[in-house]
């Protein structure tokens, strides 16, 4: 079988503005978007007919990856006014030789913020204002060691539930 990928990008701004909506997510199945969420809509959008079936089970959303904005995006702001974003990209990778893979990044204002290394359990800074943070989570191990369990497991789980669906409706085709 091919290699498969589930990945999230997820996008908060401190308050809604403009029309914009306050946070907004995107799901891709192999780079492909299959549903979206946005605050101002507040609720999933299928964006390919298959996942409109897939979702009467239920849509993975990573919730706890919410409390890395609620902790953190409101110190930043404060140090430096006006109108940020924070990013966060996520996901997992099922390879053809049943290896996996796993990734979580974090943004602020469209530059690279943190990382996570999920074989060391470590946060990987790429701005010196990310410093704080990354002790700040490196002294809890149950962030690190949840982290690793989503990427290594849980997304896994929803890739694997998400694929029949897909293949389903290409057959059909």
């Amino acid at each position: 079988p091919p290699s498969h990928s589930l990945s999230y990008f997820y996008l908060k701004l401190p308050e809604s503005s403009q029309g914009l909506p306050q946070f907004f997510i995107k799901v891709h199945l192999d780079d492909h978007p299959i549903f979206r969420f946005e605050s101002l809509i507040g609720k999933m959008e299928p964006l390919v007919p298959w996942m409109e079936e897939a979702g009467k089970e239920k849509f993975l959303i990573p919730e706890w990856i919410f409390r890395a904005d609620q902790d953190n995006l409101p110190k930043l702001d404060h140090q430096a006014g006006g109108l940020h974003t924070w990013q966060v990209n996520l996901g997992c990778e099922l390879r053809e030789d049943g290896s996996k893979g796993g990734f979580l990044h974090y943004g602020y204002d469209g530059m690279d913020f943190i990382s996570f290394d999920k074989e060391t359990l470590r946060w990987v800074t790429a701005q010196p204002q990310a410093q704080k943070v990354k002790e700040e989570w490196e002294e809890d191990p149950r962030w690190s060691q949840g982290s690793k369990v989503f990427l290594e497991e849980t997304c896994i789980v929803f890739l694997q539930r998400y694929l029949p669906y897909k293949k389903a409706t290409l057959e059909k085709i």
